[in-house]
């Protein structure tokens, strides 16, 4: 079992790769629902069927609260099951043929919900203020690490560093060297800003060759770049703070990222070489940018606070013996 993320709260705010990641699936459930309706709980019963099934399985996480799915994705069967609310609403492109639309709303009894109207139109409108006071220090956040990129950049010999890249493709023997000729493979977030900080999962860096990149992330992001010139991966993973800026290529059964948790990694790559004097002299941007970042938690925090109360008003309008029928029906139409 993988986990990653598909969709990260950057500093351009909610970035999704979730239109990317359904293009190829083979038959997608979309699930509409608001705050403890069940979607999270569905797709953890999905993915444990499918582990007890003998299937690899893709979970994606929630970066409003990583302890929540978004969606889970069987591989071998191209099947998923993903949540299609707000923020990354998804609606069907081909129905019936490609997506059907459970919606948990059906099991939540409105007439208990009315005496709360007002109070919970005012805790959603509290929860979007949230995440926009987290996206303003997000904001701030990347204009220090643009005055980062821009004092390391301003000295990296650009044609050097290409030549390193091809240097260690050679070295690690990728094999599907294919300058010019980028194929669509699949894009993750490793990492994501969460709720719970700047949280990911290694898991995908199980059973591969894994090299460590060492340095800044504008320099990684640069040196990625390069190599991706070079050779076609499998899986890009993108930077979860800057949101459109790699961090990381997987080729095969080789991993080549910025970050690897508690793996330990078969190679080092020092950029720092490229770095120079230069890294010495973003010290105070990065202090500023990592105290932005941490504000933004707590803005994030906050709103997974109000969610959660959120969450109390339809877990008790809830009828669950109908939520657990349409888990039963879910599970028989993804593994029939």
């Amino acid at each position: 079992m993988e986990r990653y993320y598909l969709g990260s709260n950057t500093a351009k705010g909610f970035v999704s790769l979730y239109d990317r990641a359904l293009r190829d699936m083979n038959d997608i459930v979309l699930l509409k629902g608001g705050p403890g309706t069940g979607k999270s709980t569905l797709m953890k019963k999905v993915a444990e069927e499918g582990v007890k099934r003998g299937y690899d399985i893709e979970c994606w996480h929630c970066s409003g609260d990583p302890a929540s799915l978004d969606g889970v994705y069987v591989k071998g069967l191209e099947r998923v099951v993903v949540d299609a609310t707000s923020p990354h609403a998804i609606e069907p492109k081909i129905p019936v043929v490609k997506e059907s639309i459970v919606n948990l709303l059906d099991c939540v009894d409105r007439h208990k919900m009315a005496p709360y109207a007002k109070h919970i139109e005012k805790l959603v409108d509290d929860k979007k203020r949230c995440f926009a006071t987290a996206y303003e220090h997000l904001n701030i956040a990347f204009c220090y690490y643009k005055q980062i990129e821009r004092t390391l950049i301003h000295g990296i010999d650009i044609k050097k560093m290409r030549l390193y890249a091809r240097r260690v493709l050679e070295e690690i023997k990728v094999k599907n060297i294919c300058a010019g000729q980028r194929k669509t493979g699949n894009e993750r977030f490793q990492k994501a800003v969460t709720a719970d900080g700047v949280t990911g999962f290694c898991d995908h860096l199980a059973c591969k060759e894994v090299c460590l990149l060492k340095g800044e992330s504008a320099t990684v992001h640069l040196f990625l770049g390069e190599l991706t010139r070079e050779c076609a991966p499998d899986t890009i993973i993108y930077d979860g703070f800057v949101g459109d800026a790699f961090e990381g290529i997987v080729v095969h059964d080789l991993a080549i990222v910025k970050d690897v948790g508690s793996v330990q990694p078969d190679r080092i790559i020092d950029l720092t070489q490229f770095e120079g004097e230069h890294r010495y002299q973003v010290g105070y941007s990065a202090m500023r940018e990592e105290e932005e970042v941490a504000s933004a938690v707590g803005h994030l925090q906050s709103a997974r606070a109000v969610h959660n109360d959120i969450e109390k008003y339809y877990v008790d309008a809830m009828d669950f013996d109908h939520l657990n029928q349409i888990v039963a029906d879910v599970i028989r139409q993804i593994f029939a």
